[in-house]
């Protein structure tokens, strides 16, 4: 997918199946230290490229989150090789300027360097089209952020956890 090298998601869909497959993982990556959000960037309009993979490096350890669709996630670990090039094409018009960028999101500088005090999955309960997506929580001393799904989309949000979200356990 996106011809990203290790790449090759797993997508699950559903609190309990994603919980059975990945709570225990997540869940030791607390006392943890957050070092680098890497994220691929569209060169073309210096955006990020929300479909590819949220890359979050715990000393030298990746946990690699993807959404797609409207309810599934890939969550996997140390299977993307974040130094090769990423030669996408995009329909007819050739490669898109595709490349890993490390903490290009401003809202995620304040984590950098700070501990995983809990990682989580969460499960959005409001009454829409996206009841039932799983998203994955952190939370650190000084706040926490979510990597959730976006409509067919990666979309991450700092800050307090939406009421509509209820924690996978």
């Amino acid at each position: 997918m996106f011809d990203i090298d290790g790449f090759e998601p797993d997508w699950r869909s559903g609190a309990s199946t994603l919980l059975l497959a990945h709570g225990q993982k997540l869940a030791e990556l607390a006392g943890r230290r957050l070092t680098a959000c890497w994220l691929v960037w569209d060169a073309s309009d210096d955006s990020w490229f929300a479909d590819a993979p949220v890359v979050l490096d715990f000393d030298g350890s990746h946990l690699e989150i993807c959404h797609n669709k409207f309810d599934e996630l890939d969550v996997a670990w140390d299977r993307i090789d974040l130094s090769r090039p990423i030669p996408w094409r995009y329909e007819e018009d050739g490669p898109m300027p595709l490349s890993w960028r490390e903490d290009r999101m401003p809202a995620l500088d304040k984590f950098r360097g700070e501990v995983v005090r809990e990682c989580v999955l969460q499960e959005w309960i409001g009454e829409d089209m996206a009841n039932g997506m799983v998203a994955v929580g952190l939370t650190f001393g000084g706040g926490g952020f979510l990597v959730s799904n976006g409509l067919d989309e990666n979309h991450i949000d700092v800050g307090p956890i939406d009421g509509r979200f209820r924690r996978v356990s």
